[in-house]
């Protein structure tokens, strides 16, 4: 579920160091992919792009911006620092299966196995009274309508971005969710941009609860209420209907309603506050602080469900608090993708 660890360019096999932000330097070349996170030093290893997912992960380190030399700078010692490695990267673990819109879609080699994993759980719940239908419902319903939802969600973030002059390099899907690796541009993603961003995502799962709501319509008698093996076998296309309704109500709230980074509700509080003038490290610490116990509480609720990839999304959640925590505390939160492009200062709002 997660990359391991990356080794920098120069050394003999030592994790990659925090970079120097002494001086401005010129922007580096990084491959247009998404590095992995080093939990041991609590650094993330990104390129200069912006990355959107389910669950989120923010990370944008724009090229450099003549009009704001010193973002500039620390942009580019991050990327200078932490990019040009060696070894092992996403790259290595995922494959092209299509393009939409001239978007590359990638998908995770672990993929096809969690499909697998997921498939058999019609074996274990429905085949002795069902046979091959229970296995075909979870097939589809954690194949192509779980992960075409997914998709749906990273396009939203992607056409949004590109309609602001963000590229977007490329859509992964990957156990824990899906990604879209953005920029970097011809204009830096400022706030205002990053949450535009950030609500395309969570409001395409309303005209996808729309759409297979009315698909329902062509097989009257069906309730909402009736759900279960007993529908899957009498109605199998509004059993798969209903199910789609429902895992976009829950990508839905959990994506938006969730105030915690790097879900999108994270994002668009941070790009909320940053617009309303709060300084930078006045909205970290809130980001730090409401993000850190919900990451948590994901991580018991996963252990006391027995539900798998919830403790990893969980575990996922708390590294990237942990890296923002972690620049917060050494001075350098201006570093973290999420606010290299903060103004050099802000004022706090004046009291009514």
């Amino acid at each position: 579920f997660f990359s391991v660890m990356h080794k920098h360019e120069g050394s003999s096999g030592s994790p990659c160091r925090q970079p120097s932000v002494s001086a401005p330097q010129p922007p580096a070349q990084v491959p247009a992919h998404v590095q992995a996170l080093a939990p041991a030093q609590g650094v993330v290893l990104v390129p200069p792009q912006v990355v959107t997912g389910i669950p989120q992960v923010t990370i944008h380190v724009p090229a450099s911006q003549p009009t704001q030399p010193a973002a500039s700078a620390r942009a580019t010692s991050a990327s200078e620092g932490c990019c040009h490695l060696r070894g092992y990267s996403m790259e290595q673990w995922h494959f092209l299966i299509c393009k939409v819109a001239g978007i590359p879609i990638r998908v995770h080699i672990f993929m096809p196995l969690l499909w697998a994993f997921m498939t058999l759980q019609g074996l274990t719940f429905g085949f002795n009274r069902y046979g091959l239908v229970a296995v075909s419902y979870f097939a589809l319903l954690y194949g192509p309508v779980l992960w075409g939802t997914v998709l749906v969600h990273e396009l939203g973030h992607a056409f949004v971005a590109r309609r602001h002059g963000i590229p977007c390099s490329h859509i992964l899907l990957w156990p824990l969710g899906g990604l879209a690796v953005l920029g970097p541009g011809s204009s830096p993603i400022t706030a205002n941009i990053d949450l535009k961003v950030a609500l395309a995502g969570p409001f395409t799962h309303l005209p996808q609860f729309l759409i297979w709501y009315l698909v329902t319509f062509a097989f009257p008698g069906v309730s909402w209420g009736h759900t279960g093996f007993s529908m899957v076998f009498n109605s199998f296309v509004p059993a798969l209907c209903y199910a789609a309704m429902e895992i976009n109500m829950y990508l839905f709230a959990f994506n938006l309603f969730l105030p915690c980074y790097p879900l999108d509700g994270g994002r668009v509080l941070v790009a909320l506050l940053l617009l309303k003038g709060m300084a930078v490290e006045s909205v970290a610490k809130v980001c730090v602080f409401i993000s850190g116990p919900i990451a948590i509480f994901i991580c018991v609720f996963g252990f006391y469900s027995w539900a798998v990839l919830c403790v990893f999304v969980g575990i996922w959640m708390v590294m990237q608090v942990y890296q923002m925590w972690v620049l917060l505390q050494n001075g350098q939160i201006r570093m973290h993708p999420m606010f290299a492009n903060a103004p050099a200062a802000t004022t706090q709002p004046s009291a009514a």
